[in-house]
């Protein structure tokens, strides 16, 4: 198992995406869409304990996410390139051992000029999540069996555009299996 994304072109990453818009009010425009959030209020809670407290179920809700799509890659925009080194010192400083490791092995494998991967292996979505349940990097994610594309997070509010009312009904039956839910939910 590598813990490595396989970098894509801009040119790949359209032909293997369902889901396209250049800036999220494009997503809401185009794309029938919602918000990914938990219930539960975040009242007395700091940022930290609230996002860490309920971390887990946006981890799993990609992971069912991964499995509804057979499995088939998750296209990521994750701007890798662009990052100096303080940045690259800073989110060092926010990760846990083992996504410094992950963090670390992929800028040292990084060849390509590009902000398009694929994730082929399961065991990157918990890192990958992580980066957005902490805020310490946003990461979009495209699915594409069932496209919907998942994009970064805002105090834990994942906005959500899906392609179709199967996708929408799919991704809503994921959430609530993992004490979710999608939230104004705009048809397009």
């Amino acid at each position: 198992m590598s813990n490595i994304l396989k970098p894509l072109t801009k040119e790949e990453f359209n032909i293997l995406s369902k889901i396209k818009f250049n800036n999220i009010n494009e997503g809401f425009e185009n794309y029938t869409s919602g918000i990914l959030s938990v219930e539960e209020s975040k009242d007395g809670e700091d940022f930290k304990d609230y996002n860490l407290k309920y971390e887990s179920r946006f981890i799993n809700f990609v992971k069912e996410a991964f499995i509804l799509n057979n499995r088939k890659p998750i296209l990521i925009d994750f701007y890798l390139k662009d990052l100096e080194s303080e940045s690259i010192l800073k989110i060092l400083d926010l990760l846990d051992y083992d996504d410094k490791l992950i963090f670390i092995d992929n800028l040292k494998a990084l060849k390509e000029d590009t902000i398009y991967f694929l994730v082929e292996e399961e065991g990157l979505i918990p890192f990958l999540t992580r980066l957005s349940t902490r805020e310490i990097f946003f990461i979009t994610m495209y699915f594409t069996e069932v496209p919907l594309a998942l994009w970064g997070n805002y105090n834990l509010s994942f906005p959500m555009f899906f392609k179709g009312e199967r996708a929408l009904n799919s991704y809503l039956n994921i959430a609530k299996n993992n004490s979710l839910l999608i939230r104004d939910i705009s048809y397009k």
